[in-house]
């Protein structure tokens, strides 16, 4: 690395999670842009979809290893956890299908230079 341009060690230029977390904080942009809460609210119901659609695979898996798949079917709540996803997936999708009503230029600040 003595041969390198760059002396900044990395630590230095990158900022911490913390402040990441304070930037984004809930109700820091309430009087923003309306793109930015649909955005929050999407990036929200991305992260409820992926949680439950991995519940609802682990509860599958048990449903297929069990001898006695029925009884472990209604044992382990399959149909519950599955509904709950395919809501939580529309949900985010709904979200999704708002975004081309919003002007180009609003999302611009969103994207990562």
């Amino acid at each position: 690395m003595a041969d390198s341009d760059n002396t900044t060690t990395l630590p230095f230029v990158t900022t911490s999670g913390h402040d990441r977390q304070t930037a984004i904080a809930p109700g820091h942009f309430d009087d923003a842009d309306p793109a930015l809460a649909l955005l929050q609210g999407w990036l929200r119901a991305q992260d409820v979809s992926h949680v439950l659609c991995r519940l609802q695979q682990r509860l599958e898996r048990r449903v297929l290893d069990a001898e006695a798949p029925d009884a472990m079917h209604k044992k382990v709540g399959y149909a519950i956890a599955c509904q709950a996803e395919v809501e939580a997936t529309t949900a985010a999708l709904k979200l999704q299908d708002k975004i081309p009503t919003y002007r180009r230029g609003r999302f611009l600040a969103l994207s990562p230079s």
